[in-house]
């Protein structure tokens, strides 16, 4: 992960977002800031922490952080909060250092209870109450700011970069640390290192990661509902919708869920293992080697079918290619296929499906329609 160039860089993303009719758009613009530029940003960066600071205590206020909910749910509660964070990510990483300085400070076992209480109390009280809120709020942000503090800076040395493939196309990534990254068809990611951690963001479509072993840095994997921490092995993430698919290649794997009233699910994944990750929780399988190899064909530019309903080879074929294929009839989808095709060579497919199923096949235009004969 290397910028052509010397010297370090910050590389910053800043959302402009803008509401028509109910529908968020997003537009990004890329910004690289050398050492020499940030050094004069220091009070830019001290009034994004007052900043901070005083919407952790205005969420607090209404109640919104009882639950420790995702940014992402606190920012949907809040549009002002929202709009700010999407202003800089400067903003967003302020925020998450702060918020998690205010949960190191215990304040859910010290003022928690108490507020909850408060709040329940009838309106004649609604002053005193604010007034015991707001000192309770100012001593825990005090507490808070100053556990901040100890915590390391976002410096020149942090690093966001954002990669994506485009239909069929994939994509190798080489990090600075030694661990790669393979892209598949149709994703979307962004990485993010610094001396104290390792992050990536699979934001939509599969990846392939071979991790370098450093015990100090774990390597984390945010993927929808599931997130992937490991310190060294290899392994593939794959999003659909709200659904995350993790096989193991090497290694162990740590797969966790949302979390629930009931605790965050987890399990832990050796080779030759998968983890099915959805609203339902963690559900994992041991398939063996054969079966990861063959749901790791894709790296070769190949797909390996077995027993796979028609329905689903099309599904795949059309992950990769411009041209779709469409059945015209559900009757057909549960016909099983086996063997291995090239991911990007749908026409091959269709002839199969033409010659080999006894099944009908129509070009119009970028759409093969495939139906009983």
């Amino acid at each position: 992960m290397s910028v052509k160039g010397s010297g370090n860089w910050l590389i910053r993303w800043e959302s402009l977002e803008s509401t028509l009719c109910g529908q968020k758009q997003n537009k990004q613009r890329r910004h690289v800031v050398s050492n020499e530029a940030r050094s004069s940003d220091l009070s830019l960066a001290e009034r994004i922490d007052n900043d901070a600071a005083d919407w952790l205590a205005r969420l607090d206020s209404h109640g919104l952080l009882d639950d420790q909910p995702k940014l992402d749910q606190l920012a949907d509660s809040h549009d002002d909060f929202q709009s700010w964070l999407n202003e800089s990510l400067s903003h967003r990483t302020a925020f998450l250092r702060l918020q998690t300085a205010w949960a190191n400070a215990n304040r859910l076992s010290a003022l928690k209870t108490s507020n909850r209480d408060l709040r329940s109390q009838s309106s004649s009280w609604m002053k005193p109450v604010q007034a015991i809120s707001a000192l309770a709020a100012a001593i825990a942000i005090a507490i808070a700011l100053f556990l901040f503090a100890q915590q390391p800076a976002i410096t020149p040395e942090t690093v966001i970069y954002a990669y994506a493939t485009e239909t069929g196309q994939q994509r190798d990534v080489n990090l600075d640390d030694g661990s790669t990254i393979t892209m598949n068809t149709q994703s979307n990611l962004e990485v993010s290192f610094s001396d104290a951690n390792r992050r990536v963001s699979l934001e939509n479509g599969e990846a392939f990661f071979s991790v370098s072993r450093d015990e100090t840095r774990p390597f984390e994997v945010d993927a929808g509902r599931g997130q992937i921490t490991v310190l060294g092995t290899q392994f593939s993430v794959r999003r659909r919708g709200d659904v995350t698919e993790v096989t193991v290649l090497e290694g162990r794997v740590l797969v966790e869920g949302e979390p629930t009233p009931f605790g965050r699910p987890s399990s832990i994944l050796t080779a030759g293992m998968i983890a099915i990750v959805d609203d339902g929780g963690v559900v994992r399988e041991i398939v063996g080697d054969s079966a990861i190899d063959r749901l790791l064909s894709w790296r070769e530019g190949k797909l390996n079918f077995s027993g796979t309903p028609l329905s689903d080879a099309v599904a795949e074929f059309n992950r990769y290619n411009d041209t779709q294929l469409v059945l015209t009839d559900d009757s057909i989808g549960d016909i099983e296929i086996g063997g291995t095709f090239t991911a990007t060579n749908v026409l091959a497919f269709a002839r199969l499906a033409d010659t080999g199923l006894g099944l009908k096949t129509r070009t119009n235009g970028s759409v093969i329609e495939i139906s009983p004969n």
